[in-house]
């Protein structure tokens, strides 16, 4: 690993002799830097960090960074080129940051609320076992995973907007979205590319596929597959309602939505239906048979969706043109 080209222990009181910090670094008053961390490169664009900030043990910054007043970063944390970090942020141990736009040309110090906003907002409640890939973004009282439990992942360029919870185990995939007030819940796996919207639910050990749109709820085990759009609602057959203790226990199936099948506003799926490939649920309805392949869903009847002559479409996506 490349670092600065400092001699180690030539800095302020607050930078351990083991600490390399390029000399092109701009740093603020109060910063402390600990051993074994790597700050910058002299030869690239310099990092900043503002004053009272904590950069602990093992920590890499790299060229172009910029890092706000009174931050911490915990040990063994990569901040990635370009990235910024504002003012009073945490990022937790083992964090792989980066925000993918460089800002290049900060300020000499930041100085307060004028500095850069960060990806991750200090507002954030982010667990320390949480493996983040480059470019995510996490609103403020986002809370993603806790510390103790199962480690989080979440893929390269995905959001994670205002008041979204993500449960220990969860994964969620590449350039998703998970919209404010969502809840991936522990065990659910959300592939590449999904946008799970405004309030949705996404509950244990659930599966959503790839470029699925979700603005309903997804009960526990349920799998969808890729392309598919749901705002409905899914529901288990509860014909034993157990006592306080045990309402939970009986695991009855949960339903498979096929590929780019629709499942429109408030349609109701009860138990462990299969619907689709390319089937589409009209809105309302409630669905207590299998719905075969290509297949409208209205009004409690099957009707071969090539005789809607268009009027009725279901998503286009992964087909060969």
């Amino acid at each position: 690993m490349e670092g600065g080209d400092c001699d180690p222990g030539d800095e302020g009181p607050g930078y351990s002799e083991l600490a390399l910090v390029a000399s092109n670094a701009i740093i603020g008053e109060g910063v402390s830097i600990g051993p074994f961390s790597v700050v910058g490169r002299s030869y690239a664009e310099p990092v900043t960090i503002g004053k009272d900030t904590i950069v602990k043990d093992h920590v890499l910054i790299e060229p172009g960074a910029f890092i706000g007043i009174g931050c911490v970063i915990e040990d063994h944390c990569r901040i990635g080129r370009g990235s910024v970090i504002a003012e009073g942020s945490k990022i937790s141990s083992g964090i792989s940051y980066s925000m993918g736009t460089g800002q290049r040309g900060a300020p000499a110090i930041p100085q307060g609320p004028s500095a850069p906003d960060s990806a991750i907002s200090p507002f954030a409640l982010v667990a320390t076992n949480v493996v983040l890939g480059e470019g995510v973004e996490i609103g403020p009282y986002a809370v993603v995973g806790w510390d103790g439990e199962q480690e989080v992942r979440i893929g390269a360029g995905t959001k994670i907007l205002p008041f979204a919870l993500i449960e220990p185990g969860a994964v969620v995939g590449d350039r998703c979205l998970v919209d404010a007030y969502c809840r991936i819940c522990s065990g659910a796996r959300i592939c590449d590319e999904a946008q799970i919207l405004y309030g949705a639910a996404v509950f244990e050990q659930a599966t959503i596929g790839k470029a699925c749109i979700i603005g309903g709820n997804v009960a526990d085990r349920t799998v969808i597959e890729d392309f598919v759009t749901h705002f409905g609602e899914i529901a288990h057959i509860y014909r034993d309602p157990g006592d306080i203790k045990s309402w939970d226990e009986d695991k009855t199936p949960s339903p498979i939505i096929r590929a780019r099948s629709v499942v429109a506003q408030n349609a109701l799926i009860i138990g462990g239906r299969e619907i689709g490939p390319s089937s589409y649920i009209a809105a309302g309805e409630v669905v207590s048979v299998n719905v075969p392949p290509d297949m409208l869903f209205q009004r409690g009847k099957l009707i071969e969706l090539s005789k809607t002559r268009g009027l009725v479409r279901t998503r286009q996506d992964g087909l060969d043109k």
